[in-house]
């Protein structure tokens, strides 16, 4: 008899960050890849992948790395021949506020540590303690207006909201680019010599910047700034567009889905969180997992923790906050249960699935939306048109325009995938309670 905290056994929700290095598996190849990568002066590294793939949380392992946390990496046997130590970092999201590299070094520049999430570093709050400052302040009144400033500053309050619109066009108020990124490298070099420290500065979600093109040049204050790129892509060239690549090395570090043996990882370390209550989940729940999740950890981490709420409601036991829990058995039952729950409308209240919903149910898309489905790195459409009547008959280029239009699919060097990794459980799901309803039919 014991209890637990169920929300500290399973974080769908967020980002393994401080602390929460425990619930993240594999990537050990490609952490000392980065590693290596950063080691190199002047570098870039690029972590890219598909939505729901782990980014933020490999880059926040690298951020406690680089602070001289090695618990992970320790416990993980990742070694590296190379020392870093002595960085400030700085990790800054991305949001459509931000519109452009300027946008980036306009925030930079002008926070004072209020917006910053996650940071025990700011670049302005070093320069205010320096007499720099005002020579700081000085240059950007010559290169972008005070009240400029002041309305980027409020969008990027309001940027987290869904149907975000910037109230100005940064780019067509900037006065001199040039000398902006000018500016960023004396701030630069004045916070190094100030802290007697390198700066690692990290950017999430870069997909979302809409104006990539200066990106080339911002990266070459790659002397003063080391700069770790994320963003959903297949390749460097979708988020770095304008990049010099001739003139700097990218260390670029892809993340692949899970594995099944690294699922399987998973769900041991959750056996061993489970074990002071008795708790533990089957190798077929383990087996169903990898098939349906498709190896994307935020599936893996929702369903399983749907799945062991279900069997603890069950089993008729407490469970908010705390779970009071006897012998459990987490098996394919809880698995279809919690599955069935995740992807019903109830769970989807912004109605974000809808039309995902509506199009599995309409013939001659369903059929495309099954080999999707199917598929583990896209599926390649014109394979199967002469080879398959169900798919590729009447209607089949309208369809895939329809799901690409409705933004279900995505076509990416002629494959075709789906753009939230979610899509695929919810297809793969229906296709299975399909299957039952014709057996009962068939039965009848």
């Amino acid at each position: 008899m014991g209890s637990m905290d169920v929300d500290e056994v399973f974080l769908p929700h967020v980002s393994l960050r401080a602390n929460q290095h425990t619930h993240f598996v594999g990537r050990v190849a490609e952490f000392s890849k980065a590693i290596s990568g950063l080691a190199s002066q002047g570098s870039t590294l690029a972590i890219i992948g598909e939505r729901g793939i782990g980014k933020t949380s490999f880059g926040w392992r690298l951020r406690e790395y680089m602070l001289g946390d090695y618990t992970w990496a320790q416990e993980n046997r990742v070694y590296s021949p190379f020392q870093l130590k002595d960085y400030n970092v700085m990790w800054l999201e991305i949001t459509k506020a931000h519109q452009n590299v300027y946008g980036i070094i306009l925030d930079i520049l002008t926070d004072r540590g209020t917006s910053r999430r996650w940071n025990e570093f700011s670049i302005s709050n070093e320069l205010s303690k320096a007499i720099y400052q005002e020579n700081l302040d000085a240059q950007l009144r010559e290169q972008v207006s005070s009240d400029v400033i002041s309305a980027f500053k409020k969008d990027l309050q309001k940027a987290a909201t869904y149907d975000f619109v910037p109230s100005l066009d940064l780019d067509g108020h900037l006065q001199d680019k040039v000398g902006l990124i000018r500016t960023f490298q004396d701030a630069l070099i004045s916070v190094n010599e100030a802290t007697s420290r390198r700066t690692l500065l990290i950017l999430d979600e870069l997909d979302r910047l809409q104006d990539r093109s200066g990106l080339g040049e911002f990266l070459k204050t790659g002397n003063e700034v080391q700069t770790v790129l994320i963003g959903i892509a297949d390749d460097i060239s979708e988020i770095a567009s304008g990049h010099p690549s001739s003139d700097r090395k990218i260390f670029l570090v892809p993340l692949e889905r899970l594995s099944k043996q690294e699922v399987a990882e998973f769900i041991d370390r959750s056996n061993e969180r489970l074990l002071q209550v008795n708790t533990n989940f089957t190798k077929k729940f383990s087996e169903l997992l990898w098939e349906y999740s498709d190896g994307f950890p935020y599936i893996c981490q929702r369903i399983s923790r749907d799945a062991l709420i279900t069997a603890l409601q069950k089993s008729r036991m407490k469970i908010t906050p705390k779970a009071e829990t006897k012998e459990i058995r987490i098996d394919s039952e809880q698995f279809f249960e919690a599955l069935d729950g995740y992807l019903s409308p109830k769970a989807d209240p912004k109605n974000r699935h809808a039309t995902l919903r509506n199009s599995v149910d309409a013939v001659g898309k369903e059929q495309i939306l099954f080999r999707v489905s199917e598929a583990s790195n896209g599926w390649m459409s014109e394979d199967e048109i002469a080879s398959d009547d169900d798919v590729s008959g009447y209607g089949f280029g309208r369809n895939l325009e329809e799901l690409v239009k409705d933004e279900i699919l995505v076509e990416l060097h002629g494959s075709y995938r789906f753009i939230d990794p979610q899509m695929r459980a919810i297809v793969k799901l229906t296709r299975s309670r399909n299957k039952k309803l014709h057996r009962k039919r068939s039965n009848k």
